[in-house]
């Protein structure tokens, strides 16, 4: 499997099983991934979708890798960052893209936190400048926009609704099982209301 690919991070279910923005960040990655020729995985934390297969293929995904854990059913977020931080030290993934949702809010920072990488929330659309990608976030509760740039080994987060997905009409893509022990994880965060 190639190293440096660009990686779409998923877990929990939303509509239709499938989780929730997963058409959205594919898209973008799949721009990204072309833009800059590599591979575009999509890493699935928990139990996978029976649509999983059929969406990953539509979205050029070259690998479909599913993490399947008792700690990740329901994916807590500290069975999720160890997770990620255990995948990334295997495969060394170029970028590591989310979907921005309450738990992303969580997960990605301390992921980023955790393995020393940067972090960019709240974004809108992302362009590759050479080995930088040059991402437009939203800003101040969405009434400006700021420019970042960050280089390859990155973690990002796009907000909703920030690209209307394009699908392709490519082969379903079989899933590929991952091992990794997280039967050390404590989950220390608990969500027990939503507003």
């Amino acid at each position: 499997m190639a190293e440096n690919a660009i990686v779409i991070c998923t877990w929990s279910a939303g509509r239709d099983g499938l989780p929730e923005g997963a058409e959205e960040i594919l898209h973008i990655g799949r721009g990204l991934a072309g833009a800059l020729d590599k591979d575009l995985n999509w890493l699935v934390l928990g139990p996978l979708s029976p649509g999983a297969s059929a969406l990953a293929g539509q979205y050029g995904v070259a690998h479909l890798q599913q993490i399947d854990d008792p700690k990740l059913d329901p994916a807590g977020s500290d069975a999720c960052v160890e997770a990620i931080a255990a995948y990334w030290a295997e495969h060394n993934p170029d970028t590591l893209i989310v979907h921005q949702t309450a738990e992303a809010r969580v997960v990605a920072p301390r992921t980023a936190g955790r393995l020393s990488k940067a972090v960019v929330m709240n974004g809108i659309s992302i362009e590759a400048l050479g080995s930088n990608y040059q991402i437009t976030a939203s800003a101040y509760g969405g009434d400006t926009r700021v420019i970042y740039e960050v280089g390859a080994g990155s973690i990002l987060s796009f907000i909703p609704n920030a690209v209307v997905p394009e699908p392709g009409n490519g082969e379903p893509v079989t899933a590929e099982a991952l091992a990794f022990d997280l039967s050390g994880v404590e989950e220390r965060v608990q969500v027990v209301e939503r507003a």
